[in-house]
């Protein structure tokens, strides 16, 4: 794109929402008069989680502290609608499927900051450690009209702890499996000036992932995070954010031999390991008494995947990303009651990717690509009784063909019952991977330079019930999306599908405070996924289902938790048939199961916390992936401390 028009498209936002500034009465709306319940995800500048008519899930740190999980994955399998398939160990390739998308359909950030590797486009959970998080934010439907591709299904928003004052926090944990988890975190503050930083590691023998054999596979995860800001006046600020990960993990090679293990994982020397770089600067000032906010920021990410067997490396990719997003809010107040926001936007992002150990001279040259990705989104609360959200957006690809995206939703209060209704509906997109587009080795996997990006029509409608004298809340939600040029494998090549791929289904949650010392949470899900032939999708549970209690016992010195999660019968992928149906996969069910939990702490001193938990607590045998074997019955104990 010539920079001319790159440099028109970058004024666009800040000219709409500037522009209309000028045009509009002065607001007695100020921009900070938000509530305690806000959320960060899912519109462009805070709201209040009510507001939003996209069914949104908050997690709080605080009660995957008292879980006790360490590991993000795991922490997600409770999310309504959320599902989460891993492949082999603890370092396995843990993914995720929300109302039926695949992994690369649900945008992840940390922090606001996109964090999957270019290459993908879907972030590997087996890499995320829960450490120090202070909420997990689960927007469901299309929000790629504020956030472009990826966001088909959704956002998942990993929010880390950020403290005021200066104190020092630690846990130490060692159980099964050898497993030795540790993590430190220190922050300080003025008021004016902070800083945190939190670092973080697991370390593990692991068990034999495969169902040939005996070896065990262990792996190494360590998280680093690093923050910091200072407020230059009460107009401007500036932060700055790091991270660093890394993973190593055993893995078993996998039989395509023909022979009687075809289509069975083995035990054999194999490993993977990743390191992943992301950074982002982000500046924020505000303009005429506060009622135009205006944010810049800028982003890099690097991440680099090997693979191999022995001690020869023989897969592997570098790629980074680097995004220039800016925006510009104005607040105005029309009447007594209503409130509104308008915001414009400007996105580019540049893309770059390059194999390591090249099979093909095709394969050496860097490939790279770039977006410029423009639009706005409008917020309206009427009274405090009805909520209107639009969102509106243009990418402008150099590689692939344009698209537009658009999203609305709204919700309504009803004070006197105290029922919320909420829906949405959008158009959204996910752009090819490098892999779709350049393949990996000529001859074996072709790509396919004239994809289009995937696009769904996504709907979804809910109500929402607060029980007073019950303390309690519940939630019911129908979606739907209907999902087009999903690209599909064609060997050895991939392509646009020309039919339908159709996933809906009932989301229901519930929360409850059974007395002052107890609180319940549930969920179940079910969800009809098929294929454009009509076919069950594979990785889909029609039925699923979770139950957890928290408690508190001696005046708040205890906690404990129990939790059941269940997993429908689904299908999967079996190659087991491949050579003699004619180098064709089959779908064979996996059976259903039902697996529980338990944790409890004791609080030692001030500072001082005891700490344990027991996974798959009644040792169910199950199988979550064809092939490979999952840990039976494991405890584990720890402490934490905090200054």
């Amino acid at each position: 794109m010539p920079f001319s028009q790159t440099s028109r498209l970058c004024l666009f936002s800040f000219a709409l929402v500037t522009g209309f500034a000028l045009a509009t009465p002065s607001p007695t709306l100020a921009a900070q008069d938000a509530p305690d319940d806000i959320v960060i995800t899912g519109t462009r500048i805070p709201a209040k989680q009510d507001s939003i008519g996209h069914h949104v899930t908050v997690l709080d740190g605080e009660t995957i502290e008292l879980q006790g999980i360490d590991s993000l994955g795991d922490v997600l399998r409770q999310i309504p609608g959320l599902a989460v398939n891993r492949t082999g160990g603890f370092g396995g390739l843990t993914q995720i499927r929300l109302r039926g998308a695949e992994a690369n359909q649900v945008l992840i950030l940390l922090d606001g900051v996109e964090i999957a590797p270019a290459g993908q486009g879907e972030v590997d959970l087996s890499t995320l450690l829960t450490a120090d998080i202070d909420r997990i934010e689960i927007i469901r439907g299309s929000q790629s009209g504020l956030y472009g591709s990826n966001a088909l299904a959704g956002v998942i928003n990993i929010i880390s702890r950020q403290d005021s004052g200066n104190g020092f926090r630690a846990n130490l944990e060692y159980g099964a499996f050898n497993t030795n988890y540790g993590q430190i975190a220190a922050h300080g503050g003025n008021g004016t000036s902070y800083i945190s930083g939190i670092y973080a590691r697991r370390e593990t023998s692991g068990y034999d992932a495969s169902l040939l054999g005996n070896e065990k596979d262990g792996g190494k995860t360590s998280n680093a995070l690093l923050r910091a800001g200072h407020d230059f006046s009460e107009n401007f600020s500036l932060d700055i954010w790091l991270r660093y990960g890394d993973k190593t993990a055993d893995t078993d090679g996998f039989d395509f031999s023909g022979g009687p293990n075809q289509g069975l994982a083995f035990d054999d020397d194999s490993f993977t390991k990743s390191e992943d770089w992301n950074s982002a600067i982000t500046a924020q000032f505000s303009l005429l008494q506060g009622r135009l906010n205006n944010k810049a920021s800028y982003s890099y990410s690097q991440s680099r995947q090997e693979g191999g067997a022995g001690a020869t490396t023989s897969f592997g990719n570098d790629n980074e990303r680097r995004k220039l997003t800016l925006q510009s809010t104005y607040f105005w107040q029309a009447g007594a009651n209503n409130q509104h926001a308008l915001t414009g936007f400007y996105e580019r992002e540049e893309e770059r990717f390059q194999n390591l150990y090249p099979f093909d001279p095709s394969q050496i040259p860097t490939l790279s690509r770039e977006l410029n990705g423009y639009g706005f989104e409008y917020r309206g609360n009427f009274s405090d009784r009805f909520y209107l959200n639009i969102a509106a957006r243009k990418d402008e690809n150099d590689a692939f063909k344009d698209a537009e995206t658009a999203s609305i939703n709204a919700a309504w209060l009803f004070p006197k019952s105290q029922i919320r209704l909420h829906a949405s509906v959008g158009k959204a997109i996910t752009n090819p991977t490098f892999f779709e587009q350049f393949g990996f080795v000529p001859g074996t996997f072709t790509g396919n330079p004239n994809l289009k990006p995937e696009q769904a029509e996504t709907f979804d409608i809910g109500i929402e019930k607060t029980f007073t004298k019950a303390r309690a809340v519940a939630d019911i939600t129908l979606f739907k999306s209907d999902l087009r040029d999903e690209i599909r494998s064609v060997f050895p090549s991939v392509a646009n599908d020309s039919g339908t791929s159709k996933r809906s289904g009932i989301e229901t949650s519930l929360t409850a405070n059974l007395s002052d010392s107890l609180r319940f949470t549930g969920a179940y899900t079910y969800l009809d996924a098929s294929e454009a032939d009509g076919s069950a999708e594979v990785q889909r549970p029609r039925h699923q289902a979770n139950f957890y209690l928290f408690g508190q016992f001696a005046n708040d010195r205890g906690h404990y938790t129990l939790g059941v999660n269940y997993q429908g019968e689904r299908l999967d992928t079996d190659f087991r048939n491949f050579f003699t149906n004619g180098f064709t996969s089959e779908k064979t069910p996996l059976g259903a199961y039902t697996i529980a939990r338990a944790s409890a702490s004791w609080q030692l001193n001030h500072q001082t916390q005891i700490f344990g938990r027991v996974e798959n607590l009644f040792d169910t045998d199950y199988q979550e992936t064809i092939g490979y074997n999952v840990p039976g019955q494991a405890a584990y104990i720890g402490l934490r401390f905090g200054l």
